[in-house]
């Protein structure tokens, strides 16, 4: 374990960043704080570095505060999580946990417990990154096994529809990606170009 610690804190260390995406975030119109989603490789160039962080605009904290920091290592053909730390506060409620995925035995431990599993593991950030570099996998809705408070959940994510979007006046023909077991009130969405 202090041998992987340390790979972790050197492989943070010495990445290299392949992208970085910086966004702004609204809530009902009102511009709400910043989202920043980085994605890295590691010292060894052996796996992905996935960092997200969210928070909102100081004006709104006294009213709800948002923050969310999660940091992953990710397999690179896959973006399967190995290990993962997240951090999230939404007003008063705070909740954390660690994370690490052993494929080979298919053992997870997350915080204190050791719970078993049988698909890779995601979470809906490195979603993102399985989805972009998977387009042709979006014929067919995809499965995916989701961690989400200490337990694994599964998800099917589909395309939803077509939208056209305008980014510094140019026209886009995006696809909206989201969980398709509720397509129409589906809150969660990712739009591809």
């Amino acid at each position: 374990m202090i041998r992987f610690l340390f790979i972790l804190f050197f492989s943070i260390c010495y990445t290299s960043h392949i992208e970085k995406l910086s966004y702004k975030v609204y809530f009902n119109n009102l511009k709400a704080g910043t989202a920043e989603l980085k994605l890295s490789e590691d010292a060894q160039e052996n796996n992905y570095i996935v960092n997200f962080e969210l928070r909102s605009y100081k004006y709104l904290d006294a009213i709800y505060k948002l923050r969310e920091n999660t940091s992953m290592i990710v397999n690179r053909k896959d973006f399967s999580i190995y290990e993962i730390k997240k951090y999230v506060r939404q007003g008063r409620k705070k909740r954390n946990y660690h994370g690490l995925f052993d494929y080979d035995s298919k053992i997870a431990h997350i915080n204190s417990q050791i719970v078993t599993f049988q698909k890779p593991v995601y979470d809906p950030i490195n979603i993102i990154y399985y989805i972009r570099n998977n387009m042709q996998l979006l014929k067919d809705d995809i499965e995916f096994s989701i961690i989400s408070k200490n337990t694994f959940k599964n998800i099917n994510m589909g395309i939803i529809k077509e939208e056209e979007i305008i980014f510094n006046n140019k026209k886009y023909v995006c696809i909206v990606v989201g969980p398709i077991n509720n397509k129409e009130n589906s809150t969660s969405s990712l739009k591809i170009n």
